[in-house]
């Protein structure tokens, strides 16, 4: 009898002194009252839980749901009324920048400079979720790198074993704007 109440004492003692954070899961990123930065978290991607990896997880989003926000984004024509809009709440002038110059570059490569009804010109899937489809389960996320203005962080498609982008997230203001998206392989 002795036997068994010592064992299980010494795993109630492993499970309380630290054994419980192996079965917890990953830490969730959080935010520092006193400074408002993300602190990055650790292990796997998970929902997303900081002001900037919802902020990234909006644009995401939105962006399967709306065309003409990743035609604004992209300078393409086709965009709605108030996308525009939309696309400067969201992006910075610079992750805007840059993609239109890939689309102009796609354009220009695959359709000697204009658009044709019918065919695909420019880039032929979304540049900010990096995939051609959309999902219904949540994206996995995990804060890399942090400041109060800034959040790296990488994305995974539900179910992947790796990332499958990485984003640099920077608050403009009071509100958090993607500004840089790198499709990973």
């Amino acid at each position: 009898m002795d036997k068994v109440l010592g064992t299980w004492l010494l795993a109630m003692a492993l499970l309380l002194a630290g054994g419980s954070n192996s079965l917890a899961g990953p830490p969730v990123s959080s935010v520092s009252p006193s400074s408002g930065a993300a602190k990055p978290a650790a292990g796997r991607p998970h929902p997303a839980a900081t002001e900037a990896e919802k902020a990234l997880d909006k644009v995401l989003r939105l962006s399967e749901k709306r065309y003409g926000l990743v035609a604004a984004v992209l300078g393409r024509p086709g965009g709605g009324k108030g996308d525009a809009a939309l696309a400067g709440q969201l992006t910075t002038a610079r992750l805007r920048q840059d993609l239109a110059g890939q689309e102009r570059k796609a354009v220009r490569d695959n359709c000697k400079g204009r658009y044709v009804p019918g065919e695909i010109c420019g880039l032929d899937y979304n540049p900010l979720t990096c995939a051609q489809d959309e999902s219904d389960a949540p994206y996995g996320y995990r804060t890399t790198d942090a400041t109060a203005d800034r959040a790296d962080i990488a994305y995974s498609w539900p179910g992947a074993a790796s990332p499958s982008a990485s984003f640099i997230m920077v608050r403009e203001g009071e509100a958090w704007k993607l500004d840089a998206v790198r499709c990973l392989p």
